[in-house]
């Protein structure tokens, strides 16, 4: 027996014994086996009231799945009842309705990114991509790419952490998305031109390259972790790029 307010937190509470008092309680499931001479608050998944369980108060609480009329019977008070919307929404992203949510948002980004990257391949200086021609040093670009690829956010934690360099700190950060943006398209383009080496296309065309690796984009996006490791070798390919023309290597 329990004389008393009480307040309480369990992923299972089972309730044996009487209670004196108000129950506040927080649970996965509650199981009422005993009578509760008080007003209750719950939030739970599941509430239950056995046959020998009893409620001399109002009861209050919020669950996936409403008391049956007879468990009803056993309070003798106002009952309060409100769906458990949060685990409502848990459901959703394990669910069918989160992956149809996510395979909308990546094939929009994927239309926007095409639209925008060849915007992008009009601007004068990416015709010089026409003139890159993938060999056998084409893999190169992509380590000479990781370099700066890592060095940037290490360059913006490091600044960070001085405090006196905190405004470039601030420029660094909001430069992340045209330089990954850019890199991107660089690196897409590099990629298709390579797989138009290897499959013998002779039409030397910056549009064609970029929609070709587009194609192996498309793919890898809706593969998870392979996706991830894809982009950050697209974006080392789009730096390495970038790094053989200021330091004229000769990668590709």
């Amino acid at each position: 027996i329990v004389n008393g307010p009480v307040f309480t937190g369990a992923a299972e509470l089972v309730i044996r014994g009487k209670v004196n008092g108000d129950l506040y309680v927080g649970a996965g499931k509650i199981i009422i086996e005993n009578t509760v001479n008080g007003n209750i608050k719950a939030r739970t998944g599941r509430l239950m009231i056995r046959d020998e369980g009893k409620v001399n108060g109002n009861l209050t609480y919020t669950s996936d799945k409403e008391l049956s009329k007879e468990e009803l019977a056993k309070v003798t008070g106002s009952v309060n009842f409100e769906k458990n919307e949060s685990r409502r929404a848990g459901r959703f992203f394990k669910g069918s309705g989160f992956w149809k949510f996510s395979l909308i948002f990546k094939l929009f980004f994927l239309v926007a990114f095409i639209a925008s990257g060849l915007l992008f391949l009009f601007l004068p200086p990416t015709k010089v991509l026409e003139n890159q021609r993938a060999n056998d040093k084409f893999w190169f670009t992509s380590l000479y790419g990781l370099i700066p690829l890592f060095m940037y956010p290490a360059v913006i934690v490091i600044s960070a952490l001085l405090v006196i360099t905190l405004p470039l700190t601030g420029v660094l950060l909001l430069a992340i998305i045209p330089i990954f943006f850019i890199t991107k398209v660089l690196g897409v383009t590099m990629l298709g031109q390579y797989l138009s080496g290897l499959f013998k296309i002779k039409k030397v065309n910056r549009f064609l390259f970029f929609l070709i690796g587009i194609v192996c984009l498309a793919i890898f996006t809706f593969i998870p972790y392979l996706n991830f490791l894809f982009a950050i070798f697209i974006a080392s390919l789009g730096f390495g790029l970038i790094i053989s023309h200021i330091f004229k290597l000769k990668t590709v």
